[in-house]
């Protein structure tokens, strides 16, 4: 793995963990749009972009996969610590 796909994975985690402090009517909508967002520009600022748009792609899809794992963790650790 390379450094530069450390990026958009943990971005990606940061940012699931921090979903389960936001209304679940908005969860949805913000954790699509905000992975598109993050993979454009984490690929746009590590220079990826220049070379294929596809880049922008994988790197989307590496934000919401580990996304899905922060968010994942995060509600059972939460769910854990409150039933004890």
């Amino acid at each position: 793995m390379n450094s530069i796909e450390l990026f958009p994975i943990l971005s990606g985690l940061v940012f699931g963990s921090l979903l389960n402090a936001i209304r679940p009517a908005l969860r949805n909508y913000l954790a699509l749009v905000s992975a598109f967002l993050l993979g454009y520009l984490i690929s746009a600022v590590v220079g990826e972009l220049r070379i294929s748009w596809f880049y922008s792609l994988l790197d989307t899809m590496l934000v919401m996969i580990s996304g899905a794992v922060g968010y994942i963790a995060t509600r059972y650790l939460h769910l854990k610590r409150l039933t004890g």
